[in-house]
């Protein structure tokens, strides 16, 4: 009474390929299975065993007296012989590979009878171990016949399941990116401030969705204006991860009245508990009094902000220490620097400097300084729009290579008051 003929076979193969063309469900798709092979062929129990790309591995997935999956060692011998195959096979068959192996003590411990390979092109997806069928039946050649067939369906289920499961991930982190982007413009200032005496301007593109470049503007009272601009080592999520954490400490030490060498010398030494040692970022920070045309700063390692001085004459903002997050228990240092009536700073990140042309020859800072010579009438935000239409020109990839930030200041020549 439960002999199958040709034409069962052929409305099995029918059914099936109906019920799996448009499912998506990986768990779905595997009970469409089970419930087909013990329906079908009357198989008594089917566990599967896949690859798992969370682990990376092969692991015996949950089913019949098993909660849990169990991720199998790459090297397991008996894994290495189902690799081998092509089509269904009796465990009798691959006795020579259940040495030692905790896949064939699986096997064995559930009275697996037939291995069912899962291959495309290229790799082993997996296989479907079954065990006896009902009330003692053995498996025919039609049966093994089925098998083979329904065998390819199987991962041409499986892998479109896995594509789909995979195109809803990168859609997923796409729409998680896209808000650590909104909420990383959010952290940046929306324009710069207007403050007596100086004109700013500010610009920032990111390499990726997200970046890893960050600058801020801080009023610590009414005559002095905190200035910050950051480059974080790496690209992407995990520098823009590192550069929140930075804006926390900078606000943080500016709310706390902290001195600027103290301040540097706190951010190093929290950077360093909290990250990798591969994590590090270059800062420059600088605090305008606008009343008196002074500028104290420190430079992390950063790119050296470049003053031009009304006739011409150019200065780099060198003083500082090295990189933050790097070395512990550095000490930095602070220096004074006195803007006169119509001096220019330019403060950028290396995504400006370091792009490069067709040949791979940088952009470079000393472009940049004849460009700031050429344009240093033009007031901040035009000279911004000069700077990147140029390096544009230099090296069109965009969005840039680099993270890109620039930071212009200056003075309008009104300072009321030459303390």
């Amino acid at each position: 009474m439960f002999m199958r003929t040709r034409t069962d076979h052929r409305n099995v193969i029918r059914r099936f390929s109906r019920q799996v063309i448009s499912l998506f469900d990986p768990a779905k798709l595997r009970r469409i299975i089970e419930e087909t092979l013990k329906t079908a062929l009357l198989v008594e129990r089917v566990h599967f065993v896949l690859f798992d790309d969370t682990v990376g591995e092969y692991a015996i997935l949950p089913g019949e007296g098993r909660p849990r999956r169990a991720v199998l060692a790459r090297d397991d011998l008996m894994l290495r012989g189902i690799n081998l195959l092509d089509a269904p096979t009796f465990m009798h068959s691959l006795s020579d590979y259940a040495q030692g192996s905790q896949l064939a003590d699986f096997l064995s411990e559930n009275r697996i009878r037939l291995v069912l390979p899962l291959k495309d092109a290229n790799d082993l997806l997996g296989f479907v171990a079954l065990s006896d069928k009902l009330a003692g039946y053995h498996y025919s050649s039609e049966d093994i016949n089925l098998l083979g067939v329904l065998s390819n369906q199987i991962v041409t289920a499986l892998t479109n399941a896995r594509l789909y499961v995979e195109s809803l991930e990168r859609i997923r982190l796409q729409e998680e990116v896209n808000m650590a982007r909104q909420i990383q413009l959010n952290l940046l200032p929306s324009e710069a401030p207007q403050i007596k005496s100086f004109v700013l301007a500010a610009h920032s593109t990111p390499s990726r969705t997200v970046g890893g470049d960050f600058y801020d503007f801080i009023p610590i009272n009414e005559d002095v204006l905190a200035i910050v601009i950051a480059d974080a080592s790496g690209k992407g999520m995990p520098a823009a991860l590192m550069i929140a954490q930075i804006q926390a400490m900078v606000r943080s030490e500016v709310n706390n009245g902290s001195r600027i060498s103290t301040m540097m010398k706190n951010m190093n030494q929290q950077i360093l508990r909290s990250s990798s040692a591969e994590k590090y970022a270059t800062l420059f920070y600088g605090e305008l009094d606008t009343r008196h045309g002074r500028f104290c700063y420190a430079n992390a390692g950063h790119n050296y902000p470049i003053l031009i001085r009304r006739n011409g004459e150019v200065e780099l903002l060198k003083e500082g220490g090295t990189v933050i997050g790097a070395l512990p228990h550095m000490d930095y240092v602070s220096c004074d620097v006195r803007l006169e009536p119509d001096d220019l700073l330019f403060l950028f990140t290396d995504g400006l400097s370091e792009a490069m042309d067709a040949n791979e020859q940088e952009y470079g800072e000393e472009r940049i300084c004849q460009r700031l010579l050429q344009y240093r009438d033009r007031n901040p935000q035009d000279l911004i729009d000069i700077i990147l239409s140029d390096v544009r020109s230099y090296d069109p990839t965009y969005p840039p290579r680099d993270d890109t930030t620039i930071i212009t200041i200056k003075m309008n020549g009104r300072i009321a008051d030459y303390e």
